[in-house]
């Protein structure tokens, strides 16, 4: 035999067999589901009472959005920090609901949710993040069954992200809008836009920030939430 033909033969048969592995291997990897998850509006009372104030970053800025649309008579104003209102990462259905990424997806949620790369991200200075602030950062991972409720979280936010970018001219709620000038995970453009499509915002950029200025730059973020808070209480 042409030795040729006889190494392409054998480099196909350990191609497939390498397919074969990949679209079985997921269904042999020991995951429980995560049982009982519940979604916030399942679950509160018809006469629950939101914070009159909330505070919220990144998707959490989204939620409180939400919230005051929904209900503008239980928020009474809004502390936004580095909103990723406009960053819309859908996912097809199609291919989230493939077996293969179901049962992957517990990796998936683990890997994402405990990289110490990313949050090395979230500051101006990543060598201001010593082990305590790391380790108090990624508390989440000491929780039992917290990579399983990643990975809902993510499927959640990837299948039916939350658009609240047509109806946020109509949430009249005083807000503040803060950001870093350096933040890489929400472009700052992002943050301007908000505060100017809200009709009651202030917007707030603090000076060699980070992602996460509540942390980095904690002085200076809560004189600018003190000062707001003082003329929103006038």
């Amino acid at each position: 035999m042409n030795p040729f033909r006889k190494i392409a033969k054998w480099a196909g048969i350990v191609t497939l067999a390498l397919l074969l592995l990949a679209a079985i291997l997921p269904f042999l990897i020991p995951i429980t589901p995560l049982e009982n998850l519940h979604t916030p509006q399942s679950i509160a009372q018809e006469d629950s009472q939101f914070v009159t104030i909330p505070f919220a970053g990144t998707d959490g800025s989204v939620l409180a959005l939400q919230a005051a649309h929904t209900h503008p008579d239980r928020v009474e104003a809004l502390i936004l920090a580095d909103s990723a209102v406009y960053i819309q990462e859908s996912i097809p259905a199609c291919i989230i609901n493939l077996p293969q990424v179901q049962k992957l997806g517990q990796l998936f949620g683990r890997m994402i949710g405990s990289s110490e790369s990313f949050v090395r991200q979230t500051y101006l200075d990543p060598a201001a993040i010593d082990d305590t602030r790391m380790r108090l950062t990624l508390i989440h991972t000491e929780v039992n069954g917290w990579d399983e409720a990643m990975w809902e979280y993510l499927q959640e936010w990837s299948v039916s992200p939350i658009d609240l970018t047509g109806k946020l001219s109509t949430i009249s709620q005083p807000a503040l809008v803060i950001t870093g000038d350096n933040d890489k995970v929400v472009p700052v453009g992002d943050s301007a836009r908000l505060a100017n499509t809200l009709p009651n915002a202030q917007y707030a950029v603090l000076t060699t920030c980070g992602h996460v200025p509540q942390e980095e730059c904690p002085e200076r973020f809560e004189d600018t939430l003190n000062a707001w808070l003082t003329e929103h209480n006038q």
